[in-house]
């Protein structure tokens, strides 16, 4: 039995944040709805863009920081 830890990238990590976000605040809701409406090139470059920032460890890291 293999113990492997997947690490997530800071994009998946964003994406989860904002969508466990997204009903109880309003800057997460207009995240959310911001995402919705881009292109799948304007996603990628969303993606490209928070995988070049520092390893983030989890949803705190993405909140601080967002709301920095």
């Amino acid at each position: 039995m293999t113990n492997t830890t997947t690490i997530k990238t800071n994009y998946e990590i964003f994406i989860e944040t904002v969508n466990s976000l997204k009903n109880s605040q309003g800057f997460y809701s207009r995240i959310a709805r911001d995402l919705n409406e881009m292109s799948d090139e304007q996603l990628e470059q969303v993606k490209t863009e928070f995988n070049k920032l520092p390893q983030w460890n989890d949803t705190l890291d993405c909140v601080s920081y967002l709301e920095q």
